[in-house]
């Protein structure tokens, strides 16, 4: 869903978890939906995360793209770990990250805005980054304290998707089920997902932020949900900034 790699996020689904998947797919659940409602705060909470290396020579490369969630007014974003690295390796994080904000359903985003990693978890598949500024309309989507969206409730993705193109993408669907893989608990929905929507933002018809959207399997997109991801937030919010300067400083040159 990175953009930068076919299949990607699903380099840290194993075999098993995959054929358990395929067992667990449910049928359709009758019954007329709730209609989802685009939320106006998704818009300016929902990131777009261009990822760079910094090479030993000096090279300021963009490697990777993917989505985020700020929910901090500090400048915390939240988003998937396969959009901050290139690999489970611990050495392996990208070394500097352009943000862009989407603040109106029908404008570009607004690029130009630098972030170091915070914080990032493999088998969990999260990630944290930390903006040095934020655009002064930006909105913060809290994650504490939401519910788990029932059976067939509908949902709203806002994510940077490749086929999106340059500009937000919003979709809407279904919760269609759920799963546990490798003890992690994911929404199932046919909401649309694509490369480069790994670490979106999913909301239920209130607004609330309810999952991350991780990876795709077949015709289903699978969120991480809220839930799961909140202890590990708490945990690593607070954690220190790993500011790599050199292409901190090339990046904002290049802004």
């Amino acid at each position: 869903m990175a953009r930068s790699r076919t299949l990607r996020a699903l380099s840290f689904i194993s075999l098993a978890t995959l054929t358990a998947l395929f067992a667990t797919l449910l049928p359709g659940l009758s019954g007329t939906p709730r209609q989802a409602k685009a939320d106006p705060t998704g818009f300016a909470s929902t990131v777009k995360i261009i990822a760079y290396k910094y090479t030993s020579n000096g090279y300021l490369l963009a490697f990777s793209q993917g989505s985020g969630t700020l929910t901090d007014s500090s400048g915390l974003v939240v988003t998937n770990n396969h959009v901050v690295s290139e690999s489970a390796e611990e050495d392996d994080a990208y070394d500097v990250f352009e943000l862009c904000f989407t603040l109106t359903a029908t404008s570009a985003p607004q690029c130009g805005y630098t972030a170091s990693l915070v914080a990032r978890d493999a088998n969990l598949d999260v990630a944290i980054l930390k903006a040095h500024s934020l655009p002064t309309n930006g909105v913060a989507l809290p994650y504490k304290g939401n519910p788990k969206p029932g059976l067939n409730d509908a949902l709203t993705l806002y994510s940077y998707p490749a086929t999106g193109g340059e500009t937000l993408t919003v979709t809407q669907g279904n919760v269609s089920g759920f799963v546990e893989a490798d003890g992690i608990e994911y929404i199932k929905t046919d909401a649309y997902v694509d490369y480069g929507s790994s670490g979106g933002t999913a909301v239920n018809v209130t607004g609330q932020w309810v999952g991350i959207p991780t990876f795709k399997f077949s015709d289903l997109g699978y969120l991480l949900t809220i839930q799961e991801a909140e202890p590990w937030i708490d945990a690593h919010k607070n954690d220190a900034v790993q500011v790599n300067q050199a292409a901190k400083t090339a990046l904002e040159h290049r802004l």
